[in-house]
């Protein structure tokens, strides 16, 4: 497949039409923001756990 047909495709890795909105995930970061500043994580604790939550429920980058 060249580079040509892959543009006119339409299509992009990784992105989804019904991806959530920054409403919907503001929920989500709210609860991230009580948790991390509950357990005092610091800048490389909070990637580590990051890390392993994307491991456990199997996210990997598109």
């Amino acid at each position: 497949m060249d580079t040509q047909s892959r543009r006119k495709s339409g299509k992009r890795r990784g992105q989804r039409p019904e991806a959530p909105s920054r409403t919907d995930l503001a929920a989500v970061i709210r609860e991230t923001t009580r948790l991390w500043r509950k357990h005092h994580l610091s800048y490389d604790q909070s990637k580590y756990v990051v890390e392993q939550v994307r491991r456990r429920i199997g996210l990997a980058a598109p």
